[in-house]
């Protein structure tokens, strides 16, 4: 996701204002991005490291994730729920897929999303496609805890299962694919 100039000011303004201090931010990269605020950014003031973790996320092509992660991480700040809105807005969207999959591809594709994601990315996998459903008027709750299940590959199929019984698995397979594009799925 590359960010115009605009882009960018909007989303440290955001960033700013869910994460007022070094060690909120700090804390937002450790749990949720899996990296040290001290490895990405020099010890100037706070907008100048909010500045540098952007650069970092746009450098390493994960922007979307950081955006996404920033505003679960701090759901009930309004500014930045409304920049990441437009920003994520303004992504192009996939062509809408074919009618649900034949049963052996539910296989394989529980097998892919078990493999390629962890709990953490999952629940951001069901965030989106929520979020999609919510902008096409479906308002349904997603999440690996919807549809039950015990361990992740319980969940996971209970997920593929409930979404491919309300005909909206093309949804979960194009949230899929925009999360990891070389996915077999």
């Amino acid at each position: 996701m590359k960010l115009t100039g605009e882009e960018k000011r909007e989303l440290l303004e955001g960033l700013l204002d869910a994460y007022p201090s070094r060690n909120t931010l700090a804390q937002l990269l450790a749990l949720e991005l899996d990296t040290s605020l001290d490895a990405i950014a020099s010890d100037g003031p706070l907008k100048q490291a909010v500045f540098e973790v952007i650069v970092w996320a746009e450098a390493q092509g994960c922007t979307e994730v950081l955006i996404r992660k920033a505003r679960r991480s701090n759901p009930g700040n309004r500014r930045l729920a409304e920049v990441a809105s437009r920003l994520l807005a303004a992504q192009p969207q996939p062509e809408p897929l074919p009618n649900p999959l034949p049963p052996s591809s539910l296989t394989a594709l529980r097998r892919a999303i078990v493999a390629a994601f962890d709990e953490a990315e999952l629940a951001i996998v069901c965030d989106d496609v929520q979020e999609e459903l919510r902008a096409s008027g479906v308002v349904l709750q997603v999440s690996l805890e919807t549809w039950g299940g015990t361990a992740k590959e319980s969940k996971v199929l209970n997920l593929i299962r409930g979404l491919d019984r309300q005909g909206h698995l093309p949804v979960l397979v194009r949230v899929v694919r925009s999360h990891r594009p070389n996915l077999p799925v």
